[in-house]
Parts: C-alpha cells; structure tokens; sequence
C-alpha cells in the first residue's frame, strides 16, 4: 500500500506504526487496512482468528501473554500453571 493510499486522518498512525514507536499503532493500523478504514468495522470485526483480534481495540486482554511469556495473574484468572488465584 502507498502512503498516498492511506485517508489523511491515518497517516500519524502510519508514521509510528512504520517507524516502530508503537505496537499499539502498528495493530491498529492494520486493523483499520483490513477493513478499509471502517472503526465500525474494527469494533465488530468477527474473525477471531486472527492472531491480532484481542488487540483490535488498543488494549491488551487480560488472558494475553506478557513479553516474557508466562500468563497475567489476575483475580478469577488461571495463572500460567493452569490454577486460579482462588485455589479452585
């Protein structure tokens, strides 16, 4: 894609996303690419499949992994060990 391509409201996020300042912007952009520039169209984005769907809102799950691999331990949540912090 061009950079002519990309609607003039997108291009600071294609500058951080291209030149490495934020992954954040790098998974948004790509989001709003596939599916033609639309937030709708993010928001209500269906295919789970995609490795990036959980991150198509600029927020990191709660279930994602951290940048060292083990699991977040938050309340009600299985820990990387596959137990719960309420021992149940």
């Amino acid at each position: 894609m061009k950079y002519e391509d990309i609607p003039e409201r997108y291009r600071g996020l294609w500058h951080r996303a291209v030149h490495g300042r934020s992954r954040q912007a790098a998974i948004r952009l790509n989001c709003l690419m596939c599916c033609c520039y639309q937030i709708v169209e993010v928001q209500n984005c269906g295919i789970t499949a995609c490795p990036l769907w959980r991150y198509r809102m600029g927020k990191k799950p709660l279930d994602a992994p951290e940048a060292d691999g083990s699991e977040i331990d938050a309340p009600g949540r299985p820990h990387a060990t596959g137990t719960n912090k309420e021992g149940d």
